[in-house]
Formats: structure tokens, C-alpha cells, sequence
């Protein structure tokens, strides 16, 4: 819940340092997760998907790739990959529009 009211407030504000205090809030937040808990993890990645592209959050994106690989979940991290994999194609195609 706590995470939604942030994402609220990163909307409305208009303060770039703010935005950027809260982004590292979320990055620590997630570092002090447990690694082998990725279903919190991807709700994380999910929630601040709401005000930030996939593109920006790659690196989180492939270091949750990496997490479901070798926590054994091969499959969740198949489609994570194929799911960035897709949102870098679309964004190639919009730089040549």
C-alpha cells in the first residue's frame, strides 16, 4: 500500500529531487528484500511501472530475470525477458516513426 500512495505522490509532484528520493527509496526498499521472495519483488517492479517505462527500469528488470533463474522459475524469467525484449523493439520503432 505504501508503495501506491508513493507512486501518487510521485505523479503530482513536480519536484525532480523529490521524484528522485522517492526512486531510491524504492531501490532501497527492494535491495533489503529477500531474493528468494520474488512475487514481492515483481509487484515492486509492477508498481513502479506505473509512472516509470520499462525501458528505465531495465537493469531492476534483468536483475529480477536473474533472480527467477536461479531461484529455478526458468519460466517467469523466459517471459520477463521476452516482455523487455518486446518494449526495446517498440521502442526502436518509435525512434523511426
Amino acid at each position: 500500500m505504501k508503495e501506491l500512495e508513493e507512486v501518487i505522490e510521485y505523479k503530482r509532484t513536480m519536484s525532480e529531487e523529490k521524484k528522485e528520493t522517492l526512486y531510491r527509496c524504492w531501490v532501497a526498499r527492494q535491495k533489503s528484500m529477500p531474493t528468494q521472495d520474488l512475487e514481492a519483488h515483481q509487484k515492486l517492479l509492477n508498481i513502479r511501472c506505473l509512472v516509470l517505462d520499462k525501458k528505465e527500469e531495465i537493469d531492476n528488470f534483468i536483475q529480477f530475470a536473474k533472480m527467477a533463474q536461479d531461484s529455478g522459475n526458468r519460466e517467469l524469467s523466459n517471459r520477463v525477458l521476452i516482455s523487455l525484449k518486446k518494449e526495446l523493439e517498440q521502442a526502436q520503432k518509435d525512434l523511426h516513426i
